[in-house]
């Protein structure tokens, strides 16, 4: 079948040029920085940098002594949330010009995967509740540091993973994979719980981010054959192929919410 296609022209261009391996970028909320993990040639652990597409000026913001991976922006920008690894997994947060680590709880160390909500209340992450059991979404509130689960995986599943708010924070997407190989989009009303299945492709949602109108959501996915960036509108319609390209990693990737650029790795 024909696919649809996006009409908006697009441009590649570079934004960083570290040398070693670079992943899971993600644009500030004003979209002049851009935050991301590096791994230099060197082999030493992770970190995560803080890049200005202003002046092209690299700055290192984390120094724990493990790997720190999942940079995940507040709202006003000011900060990034991150999970460390040194044997023991923490969600942390720290300036997002650099500076002292804050410890908020302690992850298990699996899948990872940060997003601060939309209001700057709340950060939600992966946990397991039980050893043996799938992780599901939580979220830690920042002043009472009380914690909720917001998703529930089934117990045979492999578990849920890489949670990102609406614009508006009134519903919470994931990915939800059941077997090995495979992912699906899902997404959970915050306000009643109702959680829906977004994409029933029975291959890996590798990535994906909500699109800057808010409206519609950013996959990155093989549906037909084709393999590449598809847009999935919020309500009825068909998704939109936005760019065919096997090669785009997009296991991590995120979109500018100002100007809709989308960085990648």
């Amino acid at each position: 079948d024909r696919q649809p296609v996006a009409d908006a022209p697009h441009t590649l261009t570079n934004l960083t040029t570290l040398p070693g391996v670079e992943l899971d970028p993600k644009f500030s909320p004003d979209g002049a920085r851009v935050a991301d993990v590096w791994i230099d040639s060197s082999g030493q652990p992770a970190d995560i940098y803080v890049k200005s597409r202003i002046d092209g000026r690299a700055t290192r913001v984390t120094t724990t002594p493990g790997a720190e991976l999942s940079p995940a922006w507040s709202p006003d920008g000011a900060q990034l949330a991150f999970v460390s690894n040194d044997g023991t997994c923490h969600l942390n947060t720290v300036p997002a010009d650099g500076g002292p680590a804050t410890k908020l709880v302690e992850l298990g160390c699996g899948r990872t995967g940060l997003a601060w909500s939309p209001d700057g209340r709340s950060i939600a992450f992966i946990q397991q509740e039980q050893a043996g059991r799938p992780g599901a979404i939580h979220a830690i509130n920042l002043a009472s540091q009380e914690i909720a689960r917001l998703t529930t995986p089934g117990p045979n599943g492999l578990g849920d993973f890489a949670p990102k708010f609406a614009p508006d924070g009134s519903v919470l997407s994931f990915l939800r994979s059941s077997v090995s190989g495979a992912s699906d989009l899902y997404t959970v009303d915050l306000a009643t719980g109702e959680t829906q299945q977004q994409t029933f492709n029975g291959s890996t949602v590798s990535g994906y981010d909500w699109a800057a109108d808010g409206r519609s959501i950013l996959i990155h996915t093989k549906r037909n054959g084709v393999a590449g960036l598809w847009s999935l509108p919020g309500g009825s319609g068909s998704p939109a192929l936005v760019r065919a390209s096997a090669d785009v990693d997009a296991g991590t990737f995120s979109v500018d919410r100002r100007r809709g650029d989308v960085v990648f790795t």
